[in-house]
């Protein structure tokens, strides 16, 4: 229900949006319109997409909207393939804050906040109504706290101001699967970023900040920064736009490469789950725990030497696995390293080291972990090949130390 004493949001979302004339497809790569509406709109782009921003990103904003005034217009044009049409479809007869918006014009779309702005404001009486629009990419998620602390900043005196939020989380999306969370710090990132306004009726005016880059937001308009609390998520996937990787390198290596220089985020964190509970459904649920130490005290602790832990590898799944540990070293050193290997029963034919992984001998694959501080956590990434599973995994210590460095938590997700 609509409550004429609290402002009102909009969103924008562009799903894919096609302008030919737009200077937006010379983003792409594509020499031509044809090529660039060909990436587009193809599946291997857009499935990934519908399925983040129809089964996450709209449940999401459904949380975080009880009790505000929230429209979320998604913009599309008329040649996105009808079944992204049909799943768009399905969702506003689902969410009554959604609405479509079909259209091939660039100006149309430009428009569009601000006619949708003075529709909402006849429900107000005032002759000047405050509002804020956002804008979420399809596959992004906003916070379930996100309108409700935004709603502190929406004051007359703010009306041309900018909102950021710039702390959240970024997270890998693979097959309907969300893997490898890292905490996320990025003042005026686009998602979520707000635009503090005013309509006026009897002048038919508005007052809002410059639509700009949003990473430089603040040399056009006064910007609020709070980063207090997270609340937002930035999907990464294959088909992302303006991901590019190396000749030799796949994207998924470039995305783990660069998540890996974040701070990881157990999988069971209150907050997480707690603020994104649709996101937290999605995450890979299948992992294997070596030792358990840290988190069930029954379990024995297990050293480390210099003579490998040898341990089963069962996961036979193509795609993503990822290890988290936890080790406690009583005497930290920067000469003193763990490592984590895993080994093949034939021999590799070609050179697999990817990321942290480097080639050992001819049959296995290791990674090294510094063991310079006393509590040493964190998450490392595998990329299975279905042809050639490792048959072994193996842990050490690099150096015999008096006091040995004890595994507290080891696990394996598939």
């Amino acid at each position: 229900m609509f409550d004429i004493n609290k402002p009102f949001f909009i969103g924008v979302t562009r799903f894919s949006l096609f302008i030919p004339g737009s200077p937006n497809w010379n983003l792409s790569s594509s020499t031509t319109v044809e090529e660039y509406m060909q990436k587009l709109y193809s599946s291997e782009r857009l499935d990934s997409r519908i399925n983040i921003f129809v089964n996450i990103s709209l449940p999401q904003i459904e949380k975080a909207s009880k009790g505000h005034n929230v429209r979320h217009i998604v913009q599309y044009s008329s040649h996105l393939p009808e079944k992204y049409k049909l799943q768009l479809e399905d969702a506003k007869n689902k969410y009554n804050f959604l609405e479509l918006f079909c259209n091939d014009s660039a100006d149309h779309h430009s428009n569009i906040i601000n006619t949708v702005a003075k529709d909402i404001s006849r429900n107000y009486s005032s002759d000047e109504v405050l509002y804020a629009w956002y804008r979420v990419d399809d596959d992004d998620l906003l916070g379930t706290q996100f309108f409700e602390m935004a709603s502190q900043y929406i004051q007359s005196e703010h009306a041309g101001y900018c909102l950021s939020f710039g702390s959240g989380y970024t997270a890998f999306y693979n097959e309907g699967k969300i893997w490898d969370i890292r905490e996320c710090y990025r003042p005026k990132t686009s998602v979520g970023q707000l635009y503090i306004s005013k309509y006026t009726k009897s002048t038919d005016s508005f007052i809002e900040a410059p639509r700009q880059n949003h990473t430089q937001v603040d040399k056009w308009a006064p910007t609020i920064l709070d980063s207090r609390y997270p609340n937002f998520i930035t999907m990464l996937h294959e088909n992302q736009d303006g991901y590019k990787s190396k000749p030799d390198e796949k994207i998924i290596e470039r995305i783990y490469r660069e998540q890996n220089n974040a701070p990881y985020v157990e999988y069971s964190d209150a907050i997480l789950n707690q603020t994104f509970p649709e996101f937290s459904k999605h995450i890979a649920k299948s992992e294997y725990i070596y030792f358990n130490s840290l988190k069930n005290a029954a379990s024995n602790t297990q050293y480390l030497s210099t003579e490998p832990i040898e341990l089963p590898y069962s996961l036979h799944t193509q795609g993503l696995v990822e290890f988290d540990y936890h080790f406690t070293s009583s005497s930290p050193s920067t000469e003193s390293r763990v490592f984590i290997s895993l080994e093949y029963a034939d021999s590799l034919s070609r050179p697999r080291a990817s990321g942290v992984w480097q080639n050992y001998g001819n049959k296995e694959l290791v990674t090294g972990i510094l063991a310079n501080k006393n509590k040493i956590a964190g998450r490392v990434v595998f990329i299975s090949d279905i042809k050639n599973f490792p048959h072994k995994v193996k842990v050490w210590n690099s150096k015999e130390t008096q006091k040995p460095i004890s595994v507290d938590f080891l696990s394996i997700r598939s």
